[in-house]
């Protein structure tokens, strides 16, 4: 089973970015995944977010990190070798929501790129 937690630029899945990825299987706890990547610079940037993290727009933009879509891909590859597949979090509407919809777009501009 998984405990999940994500770290955005802010509360909306459509506008927004992840930028942070945290999570480990209760089954085996040293099974962990943490890492960060930069949000797109189509998303947007909450002064909000920045206060809650403690980063700066200039963290969250970073281009020496991975991107959104790397962090995605190996944060479901992490999760393949986990038992079951179950996800706790302390909103779950908005962690897993989250990663769906970033997921989905990641997929869209890649299958709809030319």
């Amino acid at each position: 089973m998984i405990v999940l937690d994500i770290e955005t630029s802010g509360v909306n899945s459509g506008e927004n970015g992840i930028w942070q990825i945290g999570a480990f299987d209760i089954e085996n706890p040293n099974n962990c995944f943490l890492e960060e990547a930069r949000i797109d610079e189509s998303d947007s940037i909450q002064e909000e977010a920045l206060l809650v993290t403690g980063k700066s727009r200039e963290e969250l933009l970073d281009k020496n990190k991975q991107s959104q879509k790397d962090l995605l891909v190996k944060f479901f590859g992490w999760c393949k070798n986990v038992n079951i597949k179950n996800c706790l979090c302390q909103n779950p509407q908005f962690d897993l929501g989250f990663c769906n919809i970033k997921s989905k777009e990641i997929w869209a501009r890649i299958a709809f790129s030319p």
